[in-house]
């Protein structure tokens, strides 16, 4: 059906009829797109089949006049519900210059008058920047979609003054007769569904048709057969689907001589996941050792490679998943990312977006004001840096003198800073070099530089009182970066953390902390964040200089998509990788990934590419040998990759780990009945959680049951996906049980399977996966 669509859009823009504050202005200008999304979002059912207009040219015009004309205007066009999945309106913003449009498929043959339907995008286009003629006239031609649906046209523009307008119209897409097979987004391999096609016909005539349905990479109970349509009438016809294997499975169906349609449903493995990694820079070609699992199933393995040119495309990479994390650490951490992207952005030689970062800071200011209404001592160590980074920004300034009173009266008169009854001489130190990290943040004027240098001449007393009883590399490493050791103690301090780097076989050191250290907050620190301290610690170490480029490799590749660890570990680890990584790579890189001699992948690094992350990936469809090999041409230092395998294997026991997920809910139900689903996980104490619900195909999550329990604290967020809920839990005492509630909807009918669900600790130092389990959902 792919219809060519004219926009033609004429928008008139008047001055507000009232004035608003700077702040109101300010929060009118950040809720608006949030408020847009959901209406787009919202879903309504598609007009009767008795409204639908016979098809004549196969175009659709849409207009709305007026005059005079804005000079600029931003478009987007969504669907308002039918043919399949339900709307979800926007799917993103796009980049300040570019217009973001769905992937159109090849073009194929006519199979019938309609031909094959086999595009199905929610959202379709979104054009940020269309300038209209002197006439406040503008076009914009986009292709329709295949989804038989009402497309809701926005329109948002601004002249060059500032005034502001918007419009919103519609128009429908559909044929006089029509198939729509109802299917999941995804199976599980197995999985026998009830798949119902709903068959249209708007005409005023009686049709005699037939009906043919196949399944590549699956079994159906029926290939179709004669159907009768009244006029201005439907039916519709059951069939079952078997999921046979993984991978794609192509659904066909098509009505002889009127319409046809291909559908693709992703099915998945149901054997436990695994995934094996290893990191490393592109100094020279690598052999990184990538152990594959004996019983790994073929044709479920990929092999991924992420490359990362440096510091600019890990700072650029942060700067897109930090609002995704929400724990107390992790809004620390981006506060401080927000208020020093632009001078980052800028000394490593990039243009920065200010209007996007001003967004990244409106949000991350609302989450630290959540934090800090009381100015604890604990957050305010933390916050501190953030707040004061700030520019221009009132209310974080406020921010900032509390929290730099509350820090500063969080030195004891001993000079250590915090403490409790039951704490170690490490703990104490290390909250120490934290709290004198945090006030070196306020020395950009008279007052707060004169704070700082007595914080830190009177912890540097305390720290060479209880030098004495040091001897823990990951103490000393902090203790270093935050300058509190001068002359022989510095001395010392140094060589002890040379003295314990651990060099491995793939040319990286790390520092690994002892038993039994911790960090301020009581949890044990990774590795990850002991090497970044080593990094800023032995940074004026003139014996280190050749270490710390090894010491550089082993972040590169420990970064992953979620970052480093929690936002303690990916403030110290971005700050080393700052510090060790500054010169941008060659103009050119060339990047191939090898298994044996079999090239796997290859990608290019050059002009735009050299400020993002190189993603690169393959499908392993027979068992690989291990032998891996990266080449990078020309080699780079600071070219940092790492190398995942991901497959399934069969179920075993996994072993007590110190983590466990369980799940109550009934195997038997019926279709369109809420039932409620109970997570239970247990996890170290001090350790918030993420878990990884895995939903069988056409159940569906409750909404306000999940809100409710963000309301009630016992979730801090949660997110949906085709065939997962993920929720985000707050950290718990030792030993105490996590325990989610909330209710799921089965939409479709049969004998369906769960792919695994996991939980994972937030810093992801472990996690633990649930086996699938099978389910009857029944009419």
């Amino acid at each position: 059906m792919k219809t060519l669509l004219r926009l033609a859009l004429v928008l008139v823009v008047t001055p507000p009829a009232c004035s608003f504050s700077r702040d109101e202005a300010a929060s009118m200008e950040q809720e608006m797109p949030m408020e847009l999304e959901e209406d787009l979002a919202r879903s309504e059912p598609p007009p009767p089949p008795a409204q639908a207009p016979a098809r004549s040219d196969g175009k659709k015009r849409s207009r709305a006049k007026s005059a005079p004309a804005p000079e600029r205007l931003a478009l987007a066009l969504g669907g308002r519900g039918g043919s399949g999945e339900g709307s979800k309106g926007f799917g993103g913003l796009a980049d300040k210059e570019s217009s973001v449009e769905a992937p159109e498929p090849e073009p194929t043959s006519d199979s019938g008058e309609g031909g094959v339907r086999r595009w199905f995008p929610e959202t379709f286009v979104f054009a940020p920047l269309v300038e209209t003629d002197a006439n406040g006239f503008a076009s914009h031609e986009v292709r329709v979609p295949d989804r038989l649906t009402t497309w809701r046209v926005l329109g948002l523009a601004h002249s060059r003054e500032g005034a502001q307008a918007g419009a919103v119209t519609s128009f429908l897409g559909t044929l006089p007769v029509y198939l729509d097979p109802v299917l999941p987004p995804l199976l599980a391999v197995k999985d026998q569904v009830e798949i119902p096609i709903q068959l249209v016909n708007t005409t005023n005539q009686r049709l005699d048709r037939t009906l043919e349905v196949s399944a590549e990479g699956g079994t159906l109970s029926s290939s179709g057969g004669p159907v009768s349509l009244p006029a201005r009438g439907s039916v519709t016809r059951m069939v079952q689907l078997s999921a046979d294997r993984a991978g794609t499975l192509k659904f066909s169906a098509k009505l002889t001589g009127e319409d046809a349609v291909i559908r693709e449903v992703e099915v998945r493995p149901t054997g436990r996941p695994v995934r094996v990694e290893v990191g490393g820079t592109l100094a020279a070609p690598r052999t990184p050792k990538l152990e594959v699992p004996p019983e790994l199933e073929l044709g479920t393995a990929r092999a991924r490679l992420s490359v990362f040119p440096g510091a600019l495309a890990i700072l650029r990479a942060e700067l897109g998943a930090a609002l995704g994390r929400a724990s107390l650490s992790d809004d620390a951490y981006l506060l401080l990312l927000a208020g020093r992207a632009e001078q980052l952005l800028s000394s490593l030689g990039v243009e920065p977006d200010r209007e996007n970062l001003r967004r990244l800071q409106i949000t991350a200011a609302q989450r630290a004001m959540r934090h800090n209404r009381a100015s604890a001592p604990e957050p305010a160590l933390l916050f501190l840096p953030g707040a004061l980074a700030a520019k221009d920004n009132p209310v974080l300034e406020r921010l900032g003198r509390r929290l730099l009173d509350a820090t500063s009266n969080a030195q004891r008169g001993d000079g250590t800073f915090l403490g409790v009854s039951g704490w170690t001489v490490q703990q104490l130190l290390i909250a120490t070099a934290e709290g004198v990290r945090a006030l070196a943040a306020a020395q950009h004027d008279e007052e707060g530089l004169r704070r700082y240098t007595r914080a830190r001449l009177i912890a540097s007393g305390a720290v060479e009182r209880m030098s004495a009883r040091l001897e823990d590399p990951y103490t000393a490493a902090a203790l270093l970066s935050a300058g509190l050791a001068q002359g022989e103690l510095e001395a010392r301090l140094q060589k002890l953390v040379r003295d314990a780097l651990e060099a491995r076989e793939d040319g990286t050191r790390w520092l690994v902390p002892g038993a039994g250290v911790v960090r301020s907050d009581g949890t044990p620190p990774s590795a990850v964040e002991a090497t970044a301290y080593a990094v800023l610690g032995l940074a004026n170490d003139a014996e280190a200089k050749v270490l710390l480029p090894d010491l550089g490799a082993a972040l590169l590749g420990s970064y992953r998509g979620y970052g480093f660890g929690d936002g303690r570990t990916n403030l110290i680890a971005l700050l080393a990788v700052l510090e060790l990584f500054k010169d941008p790579p060659p103009s050119r890189v060339s990047v191939k990934l090898y298994d044996g001699e079999r090239l796997l992948t290859e990608g290019v690094l050059e002009g735009a590419a050299l400020k993002e992350v190189l993603v690169l990936e393959a499908a392993l469809d027979s068992r690989p040998s291990g032998a891996w090999r990266i080449v990078a041409d020309p080699p780079v230092p600071g070219l940092g990759y790492h190398l995942q395998l991901r497959g399934y294997v069969p179920w075993k026991d996994e072993g007590d780990r110190g983590i466990s997920l369980s799940l109550d809910m009934p195997a038997r139900l019926k279709l369109g009945r809420p039932v409620d689903a109970t997570l239970r996980a247990t996890a170290p104490g001090g350790s918030a959680l993420v878990i990884y619900h895995a939903l069988a195909a056409g159940m569906v999550p409750d909404a306000e049951s999940l809100a409710r329990l963000v309301e009630a604290g016992t979730i801090e967020r949660f997110e949906t996906r085709d065939g997962e809920v993920i929720l985000h839990l707050p950290a718990r005492a030792q030993g105490q049980l996590a325990e989610v509630r909330y209710r799921v909807i089965p939409t479709l009918a049969g004998r369906l399977r769960s792919t695994a669900s996991r939980v994972e600790l937030v810093d992801g130092r472990g996690e633990r996966f649930l086996p699938p389990r099978d389910l009857l959902v029944s009419r």
